[in-house]
């Protein structure tokens, strides 16, 4: 279970310190909180998180709030364990949970050749670099360069940076990179 001020984002704080409002429903799976301190444990599944660590979580858990929401009373909402993604624990380290792995975004622009001009050309989000796995494979590691599956690329916030959380069968290779 873990403790959720407030379930979106909702303000923008410019660099003089004031604040505008956010309306909740602009890019509101963007800005849905995935994160949260961990205030209860429960006895059954053991996500190995401990008290006050930060889970990171699918951002289903705080959409709604009716009689079937997860969510209790005074802001607390039941994260099920196919739902966490990460946690920090104490020591600030993350640690990636389940089957779920976290790349670092790789810019990705394609160059076409041209006689006359150079064309640049973005396209889709299809590479980046692993930064946090659970589970032992033998052929993927943390900082490997990896292509992965179309729309496999579900974004969430670590530690104030992007990251795609997506499943070891997502990832179609690992980029051989120069030493």
């Amino acid at each position: 279970m873990v403790k959720i001020p407030k379930r979106f984002k909702d303000e923008i704080e410019l660099s003089d310190g004031s604040k505008l409002w956010l309306a909740s429903k602009y890019q509101e799976f963007h800005n849905r909180v995935t994160s949260a301190e961990v205030v209860s444990i429960p006895l059954k599944d053991n996500m190995d998180v401990s008290l006050g660590d930060t889970l990171y979580f699918h951002h289903h858990v705080v959409t709604t709030v009716d009689k079937g929401s997860q969510e209790l009373e005074n802001k607390e909402f039941i994260v099920r364990p196919d739902q966490a993604i990460a946690y920090r624990d104490s020591e600030g380290k993350i640690h990636s949970m389940g089957e779920w792995i976290l790349v670092e975004p790789v810019e990705q622009v394609e160059k076409l050749k041209s006689e006359f001009i150079e064309i640049v050309q973005e396209t889709e989000n299809s590479r980046g670099r692993v930064k946090y796995i659970s589970g032992d494979y033998d052929d993927l590691n943390e900082g490997d360069l990896v292509e992965f599956s179309r729309h496999s690329d579900y974004e969430i916030e670590v530690e104030g940076e992007p990251m795609w959380r997506m499943r070891y069968d997502d990832i179609m290779f690992v980029w051989l990179e120069d030493q």
